[in-house]
């Protein structure tokens, strides 16, 4: 009989950004339930196996921590690349870990098995060794191919918080048939399917301020 998947716990500032994580983890055969808050961990309603939380800077990382710390639950931080984690993180007595938000979605599952298994996971060394020839070609490949205007990365972040084109064509003083345009033209750059996929790519590419 095969086991029951890993339950995990999907926590990000961003709706939209929540539901990205979530569609990638669940495509890596986990269980996902999303956030709204981590004040939703504190009154039982949300079980699982394992916390992942998607981290802008050290005062977020230490929140989570906190959250995850009182109900002794395994929690494994995702953040920018070059965001080096407070000391106090690995300090947890139970599963913790600390991975890019670049990491590849089966990295980034094996890393949440780790952890909700009670071990340590981290980035080789906290910072990146020098990379391999097909990484620097595939990060250059990225950056030529994600350049957004001001205009593409402002409607990025109302697409973030799962605005709708007409609702951001009223935030913007825009028509509604040029959110059209700027949303299609954000999908051909970061080359996703779909709106979620647009800001998933971007919050790992370390293109949307969160």
């Amino acid at each position: 009989m095969a086991s029951d998947p890993l339950r995990v716990l999907v926590w990000a500032a961003f709706p939209a950004l929540r539901a990205g994580i979530s569609q990638l983890l669940r495509r890596e055969g986990l269980a996902t339930c999303e956030l709204v808050s981590l004040d939703a961990l504190q009154d039982g309603g949300a079980p699982g196996d394992v916390l992942a939380a998607d981290v802008e800077d050290a005062a977020s990382a230490l929140e989570v921590m906190r959250t995850g710390g009182s109900l002794e639950l395994p929690t494994l931080l995702m953040a920018p690349d070059d965001l080096v984690p407070p000391d106090s993180v690995f300090e947890a007595d139970r599963g913790v870990g600390w991975v890019a938000r670049s990491a590849s979605p089966a990295d980034l599952a094996a890393a949440l098995r780790a952890v909700a298994a009670g071990f340590l996971v981290t980035e080789p060394g906290l910072v990146r060794p020098l990379l391999s020839a097909d990484q620097d070609e595939q990060s250059m490949q990225a950056a030529s191919a994600t350049s957004l205007t001001p205009r593409e990365v402002e409607v990025l972040q109302w697409l973030a918080l799962g605005l709708p084109n007409k609702t951001i064509a009223l935030r913007l003083g825009i028509s509604e048939h040029t959110v059209k345009f700027h949303v299609g033209s954000v999908l051909s750059k970061l080359d996703a399917a779909s709106r979620t996929e647009a800001v998933t790519t971007a919050a790992r590419r370390g293109l949307l301020a969160l």
